[in-house]
């Protein structure tokens, strides 16, 4: 049964991150697509956005605005990730006093009662 439900945490883990991953890059590609037209022609565009290494061919004030651009869809990318870390925080805390509570009673149950200690010969 554990390794039924360590199984189903790492399938959970690799969905969330790839749905993680699937975001972040929708929030880079629809932010680039929006601005970069403002500064590039859109051919220049379409070969940017498939290879990054286009941004090489750019230079002054355009490669500096389409790093700032670059840069300001990264950021929204951390957002993004921000946001994600800061939801995960207390499902994590839940979790944790969960765990926390099962191993007490655990300890309790094995441990004996009362009744069970005096009912019980002494050995000397």
């Amino acid at each position: 049964m554990q390794a039924v439900a360590t199984a189903a945490q790492s399938q959970f883990r690799i969905l969330g991150g790839l749905i993680s991953v699937s975001i972040s890059a929708t929030i880079m590609t629809r932010y680039l697509k929006s601005h970069l037209p403002e500064i590039l022609p859109p051919n220049l565009v379409g070969l940017l956005l498939q290879r990054t290494e286009t941004i090489h061919q750019l230079n002054g004030e355009t490669l500096a605005a389409a790093r700032s651009m670059f840069s300001d869809a990264y950021n929204r990318q951390m957002y993004l990730g921000l946001g994600l870390a800061v939801i995960e925080i207390p499902l994590a805390a839940m979790l944790w006093t969960r765990s926390v509570d099962k191993a007490e009673s655990l300890e309790t149950a094995s441990q004996p009662t009362n009744n069970e200690q005096e009912k019980a010969p002494e050995t000397a």
